[in-house]
């Protein structure tokens, strides 16, 4: 019987074929990694920004409908601060359970400040250059800078460097006005 074995040629064609696919495989798998790093880097870049979010998102949700909400200057703010009462919750701290007063401001040092009864204070970001808070008035139908108002504003935007950050206040009556 006559074995069947593979000639030199089937073999070289063979031997490049497979080259030619781990070379492509390697190069694909290089590429991947080139960006998992990218995206590790631009995941700690955003990460500040995005834990901040969703801290404030945390807090403006619990702001009841009938707490202070306002504008004003802060001893330690660049610019104004906003003030309000909001539900914090169990705190390990019995003088910050419930329901708070607390304060967001810019201070000198160009960090992003949450301030609960003047004790308890959380950097939320640092670095900030530019901060900016915007009020939707609902019976003007317009942006406003600052707000006093006796009641809540219905969108409250936050302007940091060049991003913006909405906010819904859910406990605000909803009496919106399109024209």
């Amino acid at each position: 019987m006559r074995k069947n074995y593979f000639s030199l040629l089937e073999i070289c064609i063979g031997l490049g074929l497979a080259t030619l696919l781990i070379t492509t495989l390697f190069s694909s798998l290089r590429q991947l990694m080139q960006s998992k790093a990218q995206m590790s880097v631009y995941r700690q870049e955003l990460h500040p920004y995005f834990a901040m979010h969703m801290r404030l998102n945390q807090i403006f949700e619990s702001i009841p409908e009938r707490g202070f909400f306002y504008t004003d200057g802060h001893q330690n703010a660049q610019g104004d601060a906003l003030y309000f009462i909001f539900q914090n919750g169990v705190d390990p701290n019995p003088e910050l359970c419930g329901e708070v007063f607390a304060n967001l401001y810019i201070n000198k040092e160009e960090e992003l400040i949450f301030e609960l009864k003047n004790q308890d204070t959380q950097t939320l970001l640092t670095n900030v250059s530019s901060f900016e808070m915007w009020f939707f008035d609902r019976d003007e139908q317009k942006w406003v800078t600052s707000w006093r108002k006796g009641y809540l504003p219905t969108f409250l935007k936050i302007c940091i460097g060049e991003k913006q950050y909405s906010f819904i206040l859910p406990k605000a009556k909803k009496e919106v006005r399109y024209s």
